[in-house]
């Protein structure tokens, strides 16, 4: 995922993306894998507020983030691989298993704890 300034509009809290950036000879834009991976996605003003503060280097360590507060809030999987232009979820199942297992934990002891109430 890669977008620049200009995919950014701020007045309605929107970030297109419709373009990736390949690593190969130095780095490059170039057109998303697929149709599915071009998107637009809602953000809010904080979210503007720190894109504005990131160089370059820091927008790829923001989709591990941005991911990573998604599961942590319990977001539903499905939405969260629509948002990353995955054309399902075993892309981002794979991806992001690591954190997938932390917050799969720490669901399934809030399971136990609504069980032991019942």
């Amino acid at each position: 995922m890669r977008f620049h300034r200009n995919d950014i509009n701020c007045l309605k809290y929107e970030i297109t993306i419709n373009k990736s950036w390949d690593y190969v000879d130095g780095g490059k834009f170039k057109p998303t894998k697929s149709k599915s991976s071009n998107r637009t996605i809602r953000v809010n003003q904080e979210f503007l507020n720190i894109i504005a503060e990131l160089n370059k280097n820091d927008f790829h360590s923001l989709r591990h983030a941005h991911v990573a507060y998604l599961l942590s809030q319990g977001a539903d999987l499905t939405i969260i691989s629509k948002r990353l232009g995955h054309a399902d979820t075993t892309v981002t199942s794979k991806v992001y298993a690591y954190l997938i297992d932390e917050y799969k934990d720490k669901a399934e002891n809030q399971i136990e704890k609504y069980l032991e109430n019942i």
